[in-house]
């Protein structure tokens, strides 16, 4: 999950892709930044918009509960002989 960073090997691999970027800059969109060393640049209030990796992971954690629940319960269902399909 990148949280909204755009490292600078993937601008510079685009034609023109710096000039791009600071034009983003310039827009307010983007931001120049760096993660664990690396430059690039950081989407402006990514957070408000889209799902942080906190979020997205605890989602996935429901998910597989639920899921898991479910599966347990068909099964639990499959061996008194009930065969449940929702």
């Amino acid at each position: 999950m990148t949280e909204g960073f755009v490292p600078e090997w993937f601008v510079v691999a685009w034609p023109n892709g710096k000039r791009l970027a600071s034009l983003l800059v310039k827009a307010g969109l983007w931001s120049q930044s760096s993660r664990e060393s690396e430059p690039g640049w950081q989407f402006h209030d990514w957070e408000h918009y889209q799902m942080t990796k906190e979020e997205i992971e605890r989602d996935r954690e429901m998910n597989r509960e639920r899921q898991k629940r479910f599966r347990e319960k068909r099964r639990e269902a499959r061996k008194k002989g009930l065969d449940v399909v929702a």
